[in-house]
Parts: structure tokens; sequence; C-alpha cells
């Protein structure tokens, strides 16, 4: 059963291919931002960015070793949308602060506590005696 529902999976794949082949360019799948040869991202070339700055660290002592930043790896973060605050880049994550927004709004409807058992039945942390006479007299008002 295994093996039929792998070959299901690999079929549906075959069928509906989420990587485009012609299209060589960096994706993340997670939040759908594509990188293009001018935003400067290497995160696919981590090997070729490390060897480049190992290169230039040779036979240069340890205090006066600097690696600049243009030498190193940018992910794909770095196309993430962001503020300046004081020169400075400052990445916002939409779903961040989508999360946080709708917890700010729905706050109001956790004013009180949620119980699987409504807290107008307790008393003192007793159940409430009732008046089983008015109930069966009564019992529209209670429905």
């Amino acid at each position: 059963r295994d093996y039929e529902d792998l070959r299901k999976i690999q079929n549906w794949f075959n069928q509906y291919e989420p990587f485009d082949q012609n299209q060589p360019k960096l994706c993340s799948l997670s939040s759908g931002l594509t990188a293009s040869d001018d935003d400067g991202v290497n995160c696919d070339q981590t090997e070729q960015v490390g060897a480049k700055i190992h290169k230039k660290l040779d036979n240069v002592s340890i205090i006066d070793a600097s690696i600049k930043r243009s030498d190193q790896v940018r992910p794909l973060d770095h196309l993430q949308p962001g503020i300046q605050v004081d020169k400075k880049k400052i990445n916002i994550n939409p779903m961040l602060l989508f999360s946080r927004l709708i917890a700010v709004v729905m706050a109001q409807f956790f004013n009180y506590e949620l119980t699987t058992i409504p807290t107008s039945l307790f008393k003192d942390n007793y159940l409430r005696k009732t008046d089983k006479v008015i109930t069966i007299k009564r019992p529209k008002e209670f429905c």
C-alpha cells in the first residue's frame, strides 16, 4: 500500500510540476518571493562565496581580518519588504504582522473565561441548586 501511495504522489507531481524548469530563478516556496539576477541574492552559491572569502583571508592575521558585507551571502530574506529606521532596514514578516493584528482584534472576544460548562450554573465553586418545580412548570422560558 505504501508503494501505491508513493506512485500516486509521483504521478501527481509529474502532472502538476510545482517547479518551473524553464525559469532558473531562486524562489521561496513558503513566501513566493522570487530573486532576479540584479537583486544580489546569492544564497544558492554559498560554497563559491565561502571560497572567495577564504581566499581573501589567506595569509591575513586575525587582527587585520575583516569580511565586507558585500562579500557575504545574501539570503532571500534580503528581498523581504522592510522599513527604514535610522538608516537601517528592518524586515517585516507580513504573516507575523497579520497574525498579531488579528490577535489584537480578537482580544475583545476573549474577555471572559471559556469553559465547557457555563459559569452561570455555578456559585462559589458549587453547582447552583435549582427549583425543579419552576423548571417543570415553565419549560418554554428555559429553552
